[in-house]
């Protein structure tokens, strides 16, 4: 059997779509949010380098934000501090994102993180690639989806 087929018979039928590699997917959604030269994106310091390298291809700065020990994924208090450590760029809008990345099975406090980017103005764009499988809230995760979002709208 395939690949896509032991994953549709784990997950569902429905539910499984193999696609492009996740830089292209993270790139499609910065660039539909907007997210270009001179602006910065918060990244997690524990990923796969292409997360970063997405902002940098756009013209953005990555700004590294640090992890949970346990999960390694970024936190919502981390990202807090990133915010109020940078607040002149939050207020020159040039802090435009937040890429969260659920890690290992881990998924990040997503809760927290668009309250977050509701409060700030921030864009978010979900790398899921590493989270299978991943489940938030007793719900599976969209494994391997990108998400692109702002003030509770979903681009891509």
């Amino acid at each position: 059997m395939s690949l896509k087929g032991n994953l549709q018979n784990t997950l569902g039928p429905n539910t499984v779509w193999l696609s492009i590699p996740v830089l292209r997917l993270c790139n499609f959604g910065l660039e539909a949010l907007g997210v270009g030269h001179g602006d910065k994106v918060i990244v997690p310091v524990h990923t796969f380098t292409a997360t970063a390298e997405v902002v940098r291809y756009l013209g953005a700065d990555p700004l590294f934000v640090d992890c949970d020990t346990e999960t390694f994924c970024i936190t919502y208090e981390e990202i807090l501090k990133a915010i109020t450590n940078n607040q002149s760029q939050v207020t020159n809008d040039s802090l435009k994102g937040i890429i969260p990345v659920h890690f290992g099975g881990h998924p990040c406090d997503m809760d927290g993180i668009m309250n977050l980017a509701h409060k700030y103005g921030l864009k978010v764009v979900e790398d899921a690639a590493h989270a299978f499988p991943t489940y938030y809230r007793n719900q599976k995760s969209e494994v391997g989806n990108q998400r692109a979002e702002v003030g509770g709208g979903t681009a891509g």
